[in-house]
């Protein structure tokens, strides 16, 4: 099984992204699936640490299962440690992107489409994130800008990884 784990700050543009990439897939005609990881992990009061993990690695096994031979997962890990338990859930054959924009952009994205209370919460996520985004996503990560790509210019960086 081949992964694309899509990785970066809250305001990054995973999820536009990963829907952009996913649809070029289908166009394609490429059996895929795609897992956003953070809403694995959804509910109040939160669930315990790792069953988001454990939910992607159902995930992947069950499009094993039914023959799907790509996945495409979103994440916000924090740190290393995060990204490896990632990594290895995903498992197979890794690309890994760094979705990443200068942190004014993350903030504007953030404050626009976020009520509230949110961007007071994922705004000190978003700048954790940044900083630490290369040791978070390793050296073997693509970087991409996405305040200077378009969604098509990022599209394209992560299919020419998959070839």
């Amino acid at each position: 099984m081949r992964a694309v784990i899509l990785v970066g700050p809250p305001g990054s543009g995973k999820t536009t992204i990963a829907t952009a990439l996913s649809d070029e897939l289908r166009r394609r005609g490429r059996a895929h699936g795609l897992v956003e990881l953070d809403a694995l992990g959804q509910a109040h009061p939160p669930l315990p640490a790792g069953v988001a993990i454990a939910h992607l690695e159902a995930i992947v096994g069950e499009l094993r299962a039914h023959r799907r031979d790509l996945v495409v997962v979103t994440a916000t890990p924090e740190t290393p440690a995060e990204m490896d338990s990632i990594r290895t859930a995903a498992g197979g054959d890794l690309v890994i992107v760094a979705l990443d924009a200068p942190l004014a952009a993350l903030r504007r994205r953030l404050l626009d489409r976020e009520p509230e209370p949110w961007p007071a919460i994922l705004i000190p996520v978003a700048e954790r994130v940044h900083a630490g985004l290369a040791e978070i996503a390793g050296p073997d990560a693509t970087v991409i800008d996405t305040e200077a790509s378009t969604e098509p210019e990022a599209v394209g960086r992560i299919l020419d990884r998959l070839v």
